[in-house]
């Protein structure tokens, strides 16, 4: 049996909805270990964290001259996707 791995998929943008490129993404918790580890949202402002189990993740995001962003997401039977507002 092999265990299946799952993507968190998502998108930070500012309050007006311009992409936030470079902003920092990270797991703040997770159902199982992870990797101590950052990603940085590509030029239309999206990442892709690996998920190693289905449950619950918190996600942080910070982005220069924003207010750090938290969510929450749940990880099931499939792929997650999330949206991050920036907020100032």
């Amino acid at each position: 049996m092999t265990s299946k791995s799952y993507l968190i998929a998502g998108r930070v943008h500012e309050p007006n909805g311009t992409p936030a490129i470079g902003a920092r993404i990270y797991f703040l918790a997770a159902p199982v270990a992870v990797a101590d580890m950052a990603l940085i949202t590509d030029q239309n402002g999206q990442f892709t964290l690996p998920a190693p189990a289905p449950g619950t993740y918190r996600i942080g995001c910070t982005a220069d001259g924003f207010a750090p962003a938290t969510v929450t997401v749940k990880v099931a039977e499939e792929d997650a996707r999330v949206e991050i507002e920036l907020r100032h």
